[in-house]
């Protein structure tokens, strides 16, 4: 979550309890005038069914789609696919529907994305696949450059700038890392956080000395 605000991305402020057991997160639906905003996520704008796999269904193509359709802004758009984006380099194999969603003021004149509120880094367990949680180009296998660019790109939408996002916030996460003390509480986390970046922009990297881990990944 840390990493997302260096990287200009905006959540809302966090904070990780003395004993590292709970994770607080500050409410973002309420304006400082006490104004309290509409909030929806994607399993209800999609129309999901209610049940507890509905959030791993579907694919970041319709999820960039639908938030086309339901804000009618390129802004919010490019907010949503620099999100996407900075899930798979980071390594985030649950940015799910739920992780995902819209809010809008009480006459819903405006409908804007809300904040990301759910970033973890999962490809360093064991017990976790190393998949994402929704389909992109037909696949949940994490992507490289290369289809990340093709992702900015459809009939609904289309991010002109991919390329310049895809890279700024690659080299934004491995310079939040460079100075981060947090980080080197979680051990062997760095790397492998490194390491999914590397897979990402494999295809054209970045200027950037990508270190790979060869450790066993931690519990």
């Amino acid at each position: 979550m840390e990493a997302a605000r260096f990287c200009g991305l905006e959540p809302p402020r966090t904070y990780l309890s003395d004993n590292q057991e709970n994770f607080v997160i500050e409410r973002f639906d309420i304006n400082a005038d006490g104004t309290k905003l509409g909030y929806e996520d994607f399993t209800t704008l999609l129309k999901k069914p209610n049940e507890p796999d509905a959030k791993y269904s579907g694919s970041y193509e319709t999820l960039l789609k639908a938030t086309q359709i339901y804000t009618n802004s390129q802004e919010e758009v490019e907010k949503v696919y620099s999100l996407i984006v900075f899930n798979c380099l980071i390594g985030n194999g649950d940015a799910h529907l739920k992780n995902f969603a819209l809010q809008y003021s009480p006459d819903m004149s405006t409908v804007f994305s809300s904040p990301p509120f759910d970033i973890t880094h999962t490809l360093i367990y064991d017990t976790i696949d190393n998949k994402m949680a929704l389909k992109m180009a037909n696949s949940k296998s994490f992507p490289d450059k290369n289809i990340l660019l093709k992702l900015a790109e459809s009939r609904g939408y289309k991010i002109r700038n991919a390329k310049l996002i895809i890279e700024r916030l690659a080299q934004g996460i491995l310079d939040y890392l460079a100075q981060s003390d947090e980080v080197l509480l979680f051990e062997g986390l760095r790397d492998s956080i490194e390491s999914s970046i590397s897979r990402v922009m494999a295809v054209n990297p970045i200027n950037k000395k990508y270190r790979h881990s060869s450790r066993r990944k931690y519990d």
